[in-house]
C-alpha cells in the first residue's frame, strides 16, 4: 500500500475515500489522482486565453510528483492546441457553439509566506518574488504569465 498523501485530512470526502480504497490505491489500479488549483480563463470574443496555477502556502514549494505528471499532461496537450500551432476550434462557451483560438499562457507555481497575498509578506510565481500589483495583472492577463 502506498502511503497516504500528504495531509488526507485537508482533502474533501470524496478525495479522501478515493485515496483509502482498496481498489483504487495507486499500486494496485496504477491510477495517479490529483488535482488542479487553479484555472483563470478570459474569453475575450476571438481568443481563449487560459493559464493554470497551483499555489503552495507556508513558503512550500515542492510539488508531489503526481501533481507535477498532471500538469505535464495539461501542458502537453494545451501546447499542441495553442494559437501558435491551430486554427480557432470550435467549443461550447455560454451555452452554444463557439470558435476561438487557445492562447495557452502555461502552468505556474505561485507560493505565498503565509496563506495568501494579503498575509504574505512576500510570495513567488514560478521562484521569482512577485508583488500584488503584479500578480493581479498575470492574473487578468495583462501581462504575459
Amino acid at each position: 500500500m502506498t502511503k497516504p498523501l500528504i495531509a488526507i485530512q485537508k482533502f474533501n470526502d470524496f478525495k479522501q475515500w478515493v485515496n483509502k480504497h482498496p481498489l483504487l490505491e495507486s499500486y494496485v489500479a496504477q491510477l495517479t489522482t490529483g488535482d488542479i488549483d487553479n484555472i483563470f480563463f478570459h474569453d475575450s470574443g476571438n481568443t481563449c486565453h487560459i493559464l493554470f496555477v497551483e499555489t503552495k502556502e507556508c513558503g512550500e514549494d515542492n510539488l508531489e510528483d503526481s501533481q507535477k505528471n498532471i500538469y505535464a499532461i495539461i501542458d502537453a496537450v494545451f501546447r499542441r492546441y495553442s494559437t501558435q500551432n491551430h486554427h480557432p476550434i470550435a467549443m461550447k462557451l455560454w451555452g452554444r457553439i463557439q470558435s476561438r483560438k487557445i492562447n495557452y499562457l502555461g502552468t505556474h507555481l505561485l507560493v505565498f509566506e503565509n496563506t495568501n497575498p494579503d498575509n504574505s509578506t512576500w510570495m513567488k510565481w514560478d521562484n521569482d518574488f512577485i508583488s500584488i500589483p503584479e500578480l493581479i495583472n498575470l492574473l487578468r492577463f495583462n501581462k504575459e504569465a
